[in-house]
């Protein structure tokens, strides 16, 4: 078993809601570019891992670069549910307002991109040798 960080990135055309904010699908059950998610660690851990009030960044982090307010998207506005169709990870974004022009002209087409620490080990999935998320 070893501690990775897991990035997985999603498409989003999503729509925004009267009060600014916009449904958002943060995590999905299944092969993902780092690992592949069992629908019982995303329905465990991804409410945990991502709660009300999560900051939502305009990019990930580059090696030796510190975090930064200036890059601050939005926040995630709900706590994270599992969808039961699909046993998606979903919560609801709401962007802060010098970043809302932005994100309203790129939100049917720009995706959402995680950014977690968990644990994974090496197994066989669909004849695969894969990572896969234990948390």
């Amino acid at each position: 078993m070893s501690t990775l960080t897991f990035r997985e990135s999603r498409t989003c055309a999503f729509e925004e809601a009267e009060d600014g904010s916009y449904p958002v699908v943060l995590l999905t059950p299944g092969q993902g570019a780092t690992a592949y998610y069992s629908e019982e660690v995303v329905a465990r851990d991804a409410p945990v891992a991502f709660p009300k009030g999560t900051h939502v960044y305009l990019n990930h982090l580059q090696k030796g670069e510190t975090r930064s307010p200036e890059k601050i998207l939005g926040t995630l506005v709900a706590d994270t549910t599992i969808r039961e169709s699909d046993g998606a990870a979903v919560n609801r974004f709401q962007p802060v307002k010098r970043w809302a022009p932005l994100v309203e002209d790129v939100h049917k087409i720009a995706g959402l991109s995680i950014n977690a620490a968990g644990s994974a080990k090496t197994g066989i999935v669909a004849g695969k040798a894969t990572r896969i998320a234990e948390s």
